[in-house]
């Protein structure tokens, strides 16, 4: 028995990899190829100081291209490489919002997900901030089966010009076999996104749960759900 519960935890372990990057902490799957959970603490310097000047989205030096969502995976995909630990949340330092740029660090999301419920709560973690003094989140990712796929070349080329039609040629050859690579390592799409924000000092405690659907309405309180059911 002891033996078979060594060998679960190997596997476990095979599967995943923690990757701390000081700031916040990332359980990565190799299986979903993205994370499955970010956690992180923020203070008052999150409202403090305001980079302006935003980072390229690069390959996380622990993850081989293998493991990896990589960013030119979500080129002409249809989806927005998402955020965990939020950079608004840290640029308050350049090195610590350049870590927020991982692709460790990334899920995919579709726009309206990432651009308007997702950002709204990443804000509403910073509000909290200024009447909690410290604020504890927990970013939980929960994929499905659905594998990331490239957009329909059609849809594509009728977005695009070429100078010369060797130039679509190209072009046509390099998206099939960019897609044909895409298929082949299997990264997961997430269904949908928890987030849990507290501070145990003040027994402040929400949970959202938020699918990762086209069209979502940008209302908050719609995505909140009892933290007990977690």
């Amino acid at each position: 028995m002891k033996s078979l519960f060594l060998i679960c935890l190997i596997a476990l372990g095979l599967n995943a990899k923690i990757i701390d990057k000081g700031e916040f902490i990332i359980d990565y799957s190799y299986k979903f190829k993205g994370p499955t959970n970010v956690s992180y603490i923020l203070d008052e310097r999150s409202n403090e100081i305001n980079i302006k000047e935003r980072n390229n989205f690069y390959k996380d030096e622990e993850l081989s291209p293998l493991t990896s969502l990589l960013p030119d995976d979500v080129t002409n995909t249809g989806f927005d490489r998402g955020h965990m630990a939020s950079d608004a949340s840290f640029d308050y330092d350049k090195d610590v919002l350049n870590k927020t740029y991982s692709m460790a660090n990334i899920a995919l999301q579709y726009p309206n997900v990432n651009r308007n419920v997702w950002a709204s709560l990443e804000e509403y973690e910073r509000y909290n901030i200024s009447q909690l003094g410290k604020v504890y989140v927990r970013n939980i990712i929960v994929y499905g089966e659905e594998i990331l796929k490239k957009r329909p070349l059609e849809e594509i080329l009728l977005k695009r010009t070429f100078k010369t039609e060797k130039d679509k040629n190209d072009y046509i050859k390099r998206y099939e076999r960019e897609a044909k690579n895409l298929e082949a390592k299997k990264i997961h799409i997430p269904t949908f996104f928890i987030k849990k924000i507290f501070n145990k000092k003040y027994d402040f405690e929400e949970c959202y749960k938020v699918p990762n659907i086209e069209n979502l309405e940008n209302k908050i309180t719609l995505y909140q759900i009892d933290c007990k059911a977690l």
